[in-house]
């Protein structure tokens, strides 16, 4: 039984691994997949809340939107 098991454990665990790897591709894909829906997802938020603040905070002041807009830009780029 013992000569048995060692010739076929080794073919077995060789078509094991390649099956195991192959069932492994898709979750690696949904994983990578998920992974980048969630920074778009991210990022864009991030930057409905700045538009939307701005043009909330242009309407509170009464000053022009896209006035706001340039300062904020010419704010950032002081910060580089």
């Amino acid at each position: 039984m013992q000569a048995v098991i060692s010739r076929v454990a080794p073919r077995l665990a060789v078509v094991l691994g390649q099956k195991l790897a192959a069932q492994t591709v898709p979750v690696l894909g949904a994983v990578a997949g998920a992974a980048t829906n969630y920074a778009y997802t991210s990022y864009y938020t991030d930057i409905a809340h700045v538009h939307f603040g701005l043009r909330r905070l242009a309407v509170e002041t009464d000053a022009p939107h896209d006035h706001m807009v340039a300062r904020l830009k010419a704010q950032v780029m002081a910060l580089r």
